[in-house]
């Protein structure tokens, strides 16, 4: 069966080499089909005679077969390979190979086409959005497509969404920039037509992290253009369970039903999940599927089939590595990571060496970058702040030096040499070398506890350095130089200033509730044993009263889906308008994650903010504090490489503290 070629262009000058032309005998054929089950193509390369007869295909030929990622010979003669049934193996075939020179069974040939128009799609989106960034060029959205009037979509959000609306994609936008309400707009839009066409309501899923699901809800009253009903999923199993039933009764002046869900829900609910054919489903903070052999992924890959339309939304796509994009292409569709499996996708981009003993790969960089590349350019709608909002007030950054006192170095040095054993003892052990380097930096953070004030020899982390055990008995260390620092720094705030202050201990955040309160300094508290009624208020009296002047909060929670300006933007130059603004973040501890770092910090910049805000990280120097601080600002943390965990590792236990000459 004859096919037609598709005339496709790289998107930029070095994939050229990977899709340049062959020059193959004029005789060279391929005959092409699937395998038993249809998933791969089977590459049958041969040269036809004079007389018609079949001979071994030319070199060049056989050369071609180099150029395909994904495949495995099945025989030397006749030349047969079985290779990977993605586009990745269907555009390097159509790049290379001359149409009249492919014949196709009739199952191959229409799996084939669907790669190759998929990919036209995409690459008619790709230019939508390259039109946008270079020319400032604003589609036309649909005619029927409705906007809200007092919260319009910027310039940027009309392309991400019209982008996403025929052709599932990504959002991978910094935080700040608005990602919510264009999948608000894109619910909205598809619900009215599918209501139009079929007198159903429009079937949403939204998984995002526990302590977001109540900031989405309250974003669909603010940017919903059509009537539609939000279900909060929470609760026992029998409470799940007729959330769900509710969910899904007809309503007839509900255009669409949105079920709002947890990732962890997703695994403890999926029997009732999985029977729902959902129209949409929309993954927040998506870098939360980053671990493709996770039980997490197995359940999100399963509901990928359960979805019609789908999307990631992230600020953060490489949370780790690049390799952490794998799944979250894979999210759109089987195969969209250009790649069959996350072996070959590891294999293609990465570079690898034996470690010293010869046990294990070693990532030691990566490769063919250009085509990764141009493949999130037609699958994900990136954009930067400082692209989408350039007139927004910059941050600035600094950092306050706080002494240790004695009382606290003693703990300090004590505790440095107890983990230097433990750490030794943890590195002779034979195990998982990651999970190793994991386990040393979250016993690194102990020391953590001791320059934020506190002392807990039990303490237990999770792989997020996460106390785990925080409700057990703790020891404060007094006086605290850290919370004497935040003190001073508040009472020299004018009166419409308003501060955050972040930590990863909660033992921290009480100590600061208890401080607080004595100094008679009007604040709230955010963090993962807050109730989801107290969350609301403290986001809304922050916002909006005056006299509330700090918001405490734990980077791990309050770091998502939380807008701490300090005032309400819809009532600039109103009445209600009081002049305050956030104006310092103040980071008093933190672990080693980047996310929590970036995702916190952007709660207090993003659409609405109109003064620039100070990031100060309260640090004591030589300690521990001071290498988490480089590591995560600088992004040098890569846990999964034990080396560098190493090079933390001996300067943290090897550097002695010294303290204020006030303090001996």
């Amino acid at each position: 069966m004859e096919t037609t070629a598709i005339t496709i262009e790289p998107l930029n000058k070095a994939t050229e080499n990977v899709f340049k032309k062959l020059p193959f005998a004029k005789n060279d054929r391929m005959r092409i089909s699937l395998d038993a089950e249809a998933k791969r193509f089977i590459l049958e390369l041969y040269s036809i005679g004079r007389h018609g007869n079949e001979y071994s295909p030319s070199g060049v030929a056989r050369s071609f077969l180099r150029r395909i990622p994904e495949r495995r010979e099945l025989s030397p003669y006749p030349c047969k390979y079985v290779a990977a049934g993605t586009d990745f193996t269907a555009l390097i075939i159509n790049a290379l190979w001359p149409a009249e020179c492919l014949l196709f069974t009739e199952e191959a040939k229409l799996l084939y086409d669907f790669l190759l128009t998929r990919f036209t799609k995409q690459t008619f989106n790709s230019r939508i959005k390259a039109d946008y960034k270079i020319n400032g060029i604003i589609p036309d959205m649909p005619k029927d497509w409705i906007d809200r009037l007092d919260r319009p979509l910027m310039n940027f959000q009309k392309v991400a969404l019209l982008t996403s609306l025929y052709e599932d994609a990504n959002l991978w936008m910094e935080q700040g920039t608005g990602k919510t309400p264009i999948i608000i707009s894109r619910i909205c839009y598809e619900a009215m037509k599918l209501y139009k066409k079929e007198k159903r309501m429009y079937r949403a899923l939204i998984v995002v992290p526990k302590n977001m699901r109540t900031n989405w809800r309250n974003k669909f009253m603010d940017f919903a253009t059509r009537p539609g009903k939000i279900t909060i999923l929470k609760g026992s199993q029998l409470t799940r369970l007729k959330l769900m039933v509710e969910c899904f009764k007809q309503d007839d002046e509900s255009e669409y039903t949105v079920l709002i869900c947890s990732y962890e829900a997703v695994v403890r609910s999926w029997e009732a999940m999985r029977l729902v054919e959902w129209d949409g489903g929309f993954l927040d903070e998506a870098h939360m599927i980053k671990g493709y052999s996770t039980k997490r992924w197995h359940k999100i890959r399963e509901l990928r089939e359960k979805c019609n339309g789908k999307s990631g939304l992230t600020g953060t796509p490489f949370a780790n590595n690049l390799f952490d994009v794998y799944t979250q292409l894979e999210w759109l569709g089987e195969g969209l990571s250009g790649f069959s499996n996350f072996k070959s996708f590891r294999a293609y981009y990465g570079r690898f060496s034996k470690n010293n003993n010869q046990q294990y790969s070693v990532l030691t960089g990566y490769k063919n970058l250009p085509v990764l590349q141009e493949r999130i350019a037609r699958l994900c709608f990136m954009i930067t702040r400082d692209e989408a909002m350039p007139y927004l007030p910059k941050k600035t950054y600094d950092v306050y030096e706080v002494e240790m006192t004695k009382t606290q170095r003693e703990y300090y040095v004590k505790l440095q040499k107890q983990l230097a054993i433990e750490i030794k003892n943890e590195l002779n052990k034979e195990k998982n070398k990651q999970l190793t380097a994991t386990n040393i930096l979250t016993k690194l953070l102990r020391l953590s506890q001791i320059t934020a004030g506190y002392v807990k020899w039990d303490s237990q982390f999770d792989d997020e350095g996460n106390l785990l055990n925080e409700d057990s008995q703790f020891e404060s260390i007094n006086p605290n130089p850290k919370i004497e620092a935040i003190v001073e720094i508040l009472k020299t705030k004018k009166p419409k200033e308003k501060t955050i202050i972040w930590t990863n201990w909660v033992p921290v955040i009480k100590m600061l509730d208890e401080r607080l309160t004595k100094e008679n300094i009007k604040h709230a508290i955010y963090y993962g044993g807050t109730k989801d009624a107290d969350r609301e208020e403290a986001e809304r009296s922050y916002n909006q009263d005056p006299e509330m002047k700090v918001f405490i909060g734990n980077p791990a929670a309050g770091g998502q889906g939380l807008d701490l300006w300090g005032h309400v933007p819809e009532w600039d130059d109103t009445e209600k308008d009081f002049g305050c603004n956030t104006t310092q973040e103040i980071y008093f501890s933190q672990n080693w994650s980047m996310i929590h770092r970036s995702q916190s910090e952007d709660r207090a910049v993003r659409r609405g903010t109109r003064v620039s805000v100070q990031i100060t990280d309260l640090i004591v120097p030589g300690t521990i504090d001071e290498e988490i601080a480089i590591r995560v600002l600088n992004k040098k943390i890569v846990a999964n490489k034990l080396q560098d965990v190493k090079d933390i590792m001996t300067k943290v236990l090897s550097n002695l503290p010294d303290i204020g000459e006030d303090n001996e």
